[in-house]
């Protein structure tokens, strides 16, 4: 690989776009490489388009990071020429940090030639000239500085903004408004994408999963916000679900250096926007996301009810390690397709083949759906009943209430200051109180009785989830099997499982080899069943 030249342009606004500068560049770094005899690497032309030298977004998020990557890697050879606009467009970055980078990137042998002013930096024409040395840090100690005094006003814009939304219930942040919200001279509405937003929550807490829901969209034809895809991804939908602007929230943190350190500051303007949900169903969303975390709805068309649990929540009892489904498609002996087999696997032993080797798992499957559904609550079908409903709403507040005392412990185990202390120590038996409260009150309706037609739904959902061909159904109860269990533990060796419950109950599904059927003991009544 012989040494090239290399163009890097960044612009923190679209105003920069559009200015002379791309061109000018352009046209510098072709007659650099004509004068040093040198090809002008086209296919690392980069450009950093709205991110900020002053934040270093441009290094960690952006062209010129992987460029130093690169470098760093030998991937650039050592002689070659980096053109910039100016020592400003490398690094805005506190002066230390922006020299550091510059060193480096010298010591690995780059020259870098700034296209306004032609200077030339490496380590040859520092030698020869160290004021060139000094000349740099003056420049960067400058755009720092420069930086620095748009980055107060902009800072004492947003605050004095807050302020008058705090004071007035008016004030204009600024940021990105969310799809499902238009921005007018009164204030912000509701638009005619507020349906879309709506069907997602509505969707999700019905317990659909991520993929139904993007694939729910794209058969209805509904565009993505993001331009030029038609497909809902993943991530946006989540993020869709993160937002609390969907309960009026405007919610953004600022960013800013004091003395060299990064100061954060979080805010929470409530009653910003117009509400699309309630606070409470915000809450119960995030709660299922907590626990569908890693989880995996399916595998393509097919639904695995015994694995894909998250990690560490469906395990081989030999290892502990992950278990894993298979739909294994049998052929007889003319390679003609027979039929499909649904297959365990022990991960490690899949990896390693020492531990336990994989079984077919069918009918453990359908013992376990049937021993567990009864453990469901139908009020999960309609999620949007009362009972059930405010059941999720109480379960979401306790988990807000457990984190505000364990963050509130914390930081009464390093303070020192007595007033302080006592005031802490206050908070936490007020949280503890609510806690109890709230327990009482989900005591009270998790004792209540579901109705015949409730229990009917979820009998006829088990049904048709136990063929496997009932993608849809099998995603459902997964879904609602995500929720209400904590792990399931597989005897690889026995083709029998345990089950252990989020409100502490265990279920052990048995298998008895001699007259070759499945028994279940339910460890909080204690009563047996066979199959």
């Amino acid at each position: 690989m012989v040494a090239q030249v290399y163009s890097y342009r960044r612009f923190s606004s679209p105003q920069q776009k559009f200015g002379g500068s791309i061109e000018r560049q352009n046209d510098y770094a072709n007659l650099i490489a004509e004068e040093y005899g040198l090809t002008l690497n086209e296919k690392l032309v980069m450009t950093d388009e709205g991110l900020s030298a002053f934040h270093a977004e441009h290094v960690s998020r952006g062209a010129l990071g992987i460029f130093i990557k690169a470098v760093e890697e030998g991937l650039v050879e050592r002689g070659s020429i980096l053109i910039v606009e100016s020592l400003d467009r490398l690094s805005r970055d506190q002066p230390m940090d922006a020299m550091h980078q510059f060193n480096e990137l010298i010591g690995k042998g780059i020259t870098i030639i700034t296209a306004n002013d032609s200077q030339v930096y490496n380590t040859a024409s520092i030698a020869k000239d160290p004021s060139k040395l000094f000349i740099s840090i003056a420049i960067m100690i400058r755009a720092h500085d420069e930086s620095l005094t748009k980055q107060k006003r902009s800072v004492a814009f947003v605050k004095q903004q807050v302020r008058k939304f705090e004071l007035e219930g008016k004030g204009d942040v600024a940021g990105t408004t969310p799809f499902w919200l238009s921005r007018t001279k009164k204030g912000f509405i509701l638009n005619e994408h507020a349906d879309i937003a709506r069907d997602i929550v509505t969707s999700y807490l019905s317990n659909k999963g991520l993929n139904t829901i993007s694939r729910e969209l794209y058969e209805k034809g509904v565009p993505s916000p993001q331009k030029g895809k038609p497909r809902w991804g993943i991530t946006t939908i989540r993020n869709v679900l993160d937002n609390k602007a969907l309960y009026g929230v405007k919610h953004f943190k600022l960013r800013y250096l004091v003395d060299g350190q990064q100061v954060v500051e979080e805010y929470n303007l409530s009653d910003y926007y117009p509400a699309l949900i309630t606070e409470d169903d915000y809450k119960v969303i995030q709660t299922k996301k907590k626990k569908k975390a890693t989880s995996r709805e399916a595998y393509g068309d097919v639904t695995y009810l015994l694995s894909g649990y998250g990690k560490g929540r469906s395990v081989c009892s030999k290892c502990g390690q992950a278990v894993g489904s298979q739909l294994q498609k049998q052929r007889n002996r003319k390679g003609e397709y027979t039929q499909s087999v649904m297959r365990l696997h022990c991960m490690k032993h899949k990896e390693s083949a020492d531990c336990c080797k994989s079984f077919k798992s069918a009918r453990l499957e359908e013992a376990f759906v049937d021993s567990v559904s009864h453990k469901i609550d139908g009020r999960f079908l309609t999620s949007f009943a009362d009972n059930a409903h405010q059941e999720s709403v109480l379960k979401a507040k306790i988990e807000d209430v457990e984190e505000t005392i364990s963050n509130l412990v914390e930081t009464l185990m390093v303070v020192r200051e007595p007033d302080t202390k006592a005031q802490l120590q206050k908070s936490i038996v007020s949280a503890e109180e609510e806690k109890r409260e709230l327990q009482n009150q989900l005591t009270a309706i998790a004792t209540s009785v579901i109705s015949e037609e409730e229990a009917l739904k979820i009998n006829e959902l088990k049904k048709a989830a136990l063929d496997i061909r009932n993608n849809d159904e099998r995603k459902l109860l997964k879904q609602i099997m995500i929720e209400v269990i904590d792990k399931i533990v597989i005897n690889f060796e026995k083709q029998s499982l345990v089950v252990h419950f989020r409100n502490q109950d265990t279920v052990s599904v048995v298998h008895i080899p001699v007259i070759d059927i499945y028994v279940f003991v339910d460890e909080q009544v204690k009563a047996g069943r066979q199959r």
